[in-house]
Formats: C-alpha cells, structure tokens, sequence
C-alpha cells in the first residue's frame, strides 16, 4: 500500500562514490548512432503488395501498406517508413477505449500499450518488421534491452508456443534472453502454460483525459525538465539506484537507454522530467507526445530514500500540466498491476483500461 506522505520527512540523503558512475558516458544526442531502416526516403515491398492512399483515420494513411490478403502469408515484408513520425502516426491514430487498430505493414495492432511501445521505440530508432502474423522489433544500439528486442504475436493458439520460441531463437540468435508480446488484451484467453519456460506477464494500460494533483501533493522540491549534460548525468544516477541489484542495472545498458531518451526529447517529441531537492535529481519520468493525440508516460522513478513524499504522483501531474495542449486527447500510463506506485496513478485520476500481456525469458545468471 503507497503510504501519503509524512508530515515531517526525513531530510533528503544520497551519496554517490565514483565507483557508481561509470568515467564515460556518451549523453549526447549527436554522440548516439543507432541503426535505423525508419528514416530510409525508399520502401520496399514484395510483389503483391499494395500501397494504400487513404486518408488519415480512415484505417490506413499514405506511406503505410494495408493489410492485403494478396501478400503471402510468411512471407517477408520490411516497412521502411519515411520517418519514424509516420510510423508513430499509423500507431497512435486511435483513441484509447476503441476497437480501432493500427496496421504497421500487415499486422493489425490492437493493444493500446503495444501501439504507444512501438511507436516510441520507432522515434528512438528501433527497427519494426513485419512478417504476416507477428512483428519483429529490433534495437541494434541496445541488444540487452529484452523489450526492444522482442516479437509481438497476434495471438497464441493452442500448440503454437513452441514454433513461437523456435521463432526467436532464429530471429535473435545472440540473444541471452526470449520475449514475446502478445496482442491480445483479455488474459482471460491465454494459456500461460502454452510457452514452456517462460513467465506471462501482465501490466496494466491505465488512460484519462486529463489529471489532478494527487491527496498530498509535494511541496518542496522543485519540479522541471532535465536540461544539459549535469541533468541527464544526474538521470543516469537516478536509474541506476532505483535499479540496483536488477538485471537492467548494467551500465552499458543504462547508458544506452538514457542516450535513446535524450535523443528522444531533443528531437522535438516530449520532454523529461524531474523532481529535484536542494538541487539533487530524486524522481523522473517521461512524456512522449504527438499531434494524433496521445501521450505516453515513461519511466516513472524515484530514489528510494525519498519516496512516501508524494514525489511521483506529484511530478505525473506536473508533467500533464505544462505538456498538454488542446490536441492532447488521452494520457496512456503502463504499470504493474500488483506494484504499489499503480495506487499512486490512480490517486490522480489515470485509470485501467485493458491489459497488455508479455511472456519473458530472462537471462541466466
């Protein structure tokens, strides 16, 4: 249970040994190269492919490919967009709460969690492939991060878990870990037993229009985007404790991330934020936005010494309150249904809406 904040907190404390901070961490936006077949000005296709001029919102948009029958089921078909923002158009065109879907190649794409995933991981760089009933999703800058490495499923049939797990073996064979996405928002369908070795898991898409300050809103730290190398220095810091003692706590692997968001926000397509007292980074989040409508949190955190402050709930609001705008429709939250911070989304009035369902492999230790 997330507990209000105290009347009086224990003062802020934190200390940081040089062993913590790795002597080279390349922040900047320019130093980070990442792959990515997005932003290629061609697009290729099989034979039978058809190019789709429909308006947008009428199911297809120009530059993506509709779903014809016509293409050969297995067959291979790559989607080169023009740039990552049509890729995040075509995803994020529904309205939360909708049974419309996108179409990313000829894949329809019904969960709102996976829709907001890819479209961000697009904008980052990340390479989306469709092969007839299942998206591959590639981050060649981070092959460690299990959640932009991954296929996504249109569904799991009966007797079908095995041929998906031989799938990713040939898809990523340097791969020390195995995940699979699943688009389908109702558990209720699924086997867990179905992929052999692997855990189901199940978060929450929580969604509103807009939110308000939490019961207990903090007072006292200063609440502002990160700007500049000592900011997003700080940032890596910040992960890097919340994480401790976790696989995604590698520092290779935090500073490839925290390179990717940076790049993100820079480039014009959210901002991050943070929650700052007497000047050191506790609490940060992201919030990736588009003109389609939706807004997506990222990457809620906050230092263990200074939580049951109302930090988080606090900095969520303030993160809604100077990003949205009119065209702002949906706010979109992903969040573990049994971790306590999900009472704290709900205290400012984000809500469940469906579930987004994952199975993973982690890595042997």
């Amino acid at each position: 249970m997330v507990q209000q904040a105290e009347k009086d907190p224990k003062p802020f404390t934190w200390t940081k040994t040089a062993d913590e901070i790795p002597e080279t961490l390349a922040f900047t936006a320019n130093e980070l190269t990442i792959q990515d077949t997005s932003t290629s000005a061609r697009r290729t296709t099989t034979r039978n492919w058809r190019r789709s001029g429909a308006r947008p919102g009428s199911g297809s948009q120009p530059g993506n490919w509709s779903s014809a029958s016509a293409c050969p089921p297995g067959a291979l078909r790559t989607a080169r967009w023009r740039s990552p923002r049509h890729l995040w158009s075509a995803l994020c065109r529904a309205s939360a709460g909708s049974s419309a879907a996108a179409i990313v190649g000829g894949v329809e794409v019904r969960s709102l969690g996976y829709r907001t995933d890819l479209a961000i991981l697009a904008l980052e760089g990340s390479q989306v492939t469709d092969r007839g009933d299942h998206l591959v999703i590639r981050t060649p800058g981070n092959p460690d991060y299990w959640w932009g490495n991954f296929l996504l499923l249109r569904d799991l049939k009966p007797g079908s878990g095995s041929g998906w797990m031989a799938r990713f073996a040939a898809e990523f064979p340097g791969a020390r870990h195995m995940a699979l996405g699943l688009d389908e928002t109702d558990a209720g369908t699924v086997d867990p037993g179905e992929l052999a070795g692997m855990t189901m898991e199940r978060n929450a898409v929580m969604t509103a229009a807009s939110v308000h300050a939490p019961p207990r809103p903090d007072t006292e730290a200063v609440f502002r985007t990160l700007e500049g190398d000592g900011d997003w220095r700080q940032s890596f810091e910040l992960a890097a404790a919340v994480h401790a003692g976790e696989p995604g706590a590698a520092a290779g692997f935090l500073t490839a991330q925290l390179a990717a968001k940076r790049a993100l926000t820079e480039a014009g397509h959210g901002a991050w934020f943070g929650a700052f007292l007497d000047g050191t980074l506790v609490s940060q989040l992201g919030l990736i936005t588009n003109k389609t409508g939706l807004a997506r949190y990222q990457s809620v955190e906050t230092h263990p010494a200074a939580r049951r402050r109302g930090l988080a709930g606090t900095l969520v609001w303030h993160a809604a309150a100077t990003t949205l705008t009119g065209a702002t429709k949906t706010l979109v939250m992903v969040a573990d249904p049994d971790d306590t911070a999900i009472r704290v989304y709900r205290s400012v009035g984000l809500t469940v809406t469906e579930s987004q369902l994952s199975f993973i492999r982690q890595p042997a230790r």
